[in-house]
C-alpha cells in the first residue's frame, strides 16, 4: 500500500518527489510514493498546482478520500467525496478517514504510451471532521445532486 506521511497512513517511501512538492516547512520533502491503486505517485504539498491542460497532460482540482486500509479516491467535488467517506466510516472495518483537497495530474509518456497519474494532496486541512450542521448540509447537497443517471457538481453556491 502507498504511504504518504508516516502518521495515520504509514511511513515515508523512498520514491522521489516530483518537482515542486514540498514539506510543511517548505523544503523538498521526499513525500512521494508508488500506489497500488490508480496512482503512480501520491505527493503531499503546501500548495496545490493549478488546474491546467496541455496536449499530453491535464490537471483537475477536487478532493481525495481515504478510509483506513484503502487507497485514496479522487472526486471532482466535495459533496460526493464527503458522502463516500462518511458512509465508509460507518463500516466496522474503517477506523479512520480523511478528505483532503487534491489535484489529479495525468501525463502521457510519449515513449511508452503509459499515462502517469499523480495525486497531489494539500497538506493540513482535513474536511472529514466537520460540525454536525456542515455534515448535514454536505450530505443533503449530495442527495439533491443525484439524478437517475449522474450527479451534477458543484450544486451549491
Amino acid at each position: 500500500m502507498c504511504r504518504v506521511d508516516g502518521d495515520q497512513f504509514g511511513s515515508k517511501s523512498g520514491a522521489k518527489t516530483p518537482p515542486g512538492a514540498q514539506s510543511s516547512t517548505g523544503a523538498a520533502s521526499g513525500r512521494a510514493c508508488k500506489s497500488n491503486a490508480d496512482y503512480d505517485h501520491i505527493v503531499e504539498r503546501d500548495t496545490l498546482p493549478r488546474p491546467r491542460a496541455g496536449d499530453s497532460w491535464t490537471r483537475e482540482r477536487g478532493y481525495a478520500v481515504k478510509l483506513s486500509g484503502d487507497d485514496w479516491l479522487f472526486f471532482t467535488a466535495l459533496e460526493p467525496a464527503y458522502a463516500y467517506g462518511r458512509a465508509g466510516r460507518m463500516s466496522t472495518r474503517a477506523t479512520s478517514w480523511s478528505v483532503r483537497e487534491a489535484v489529479i495530474e495525468v501525463k502521457l509518456d510519449q515513449s511508452t504510451g503509459h499515462e502517469e497519474r499523480t495525486l497531489h494532496l494539500l497538506f493540513g486541512a482535513d474536511h472529514a471532521y466537520r460540525s454536525k450542521a456542515s455534515d448535514r448540509k454536505l450530505l443533503s447537497d449530495f442527495v439533491a445532486g443525484v439524478t437517475g443517471r449522474i450527479a451534477h457538481w458543484p450544486i451549491s453556491a
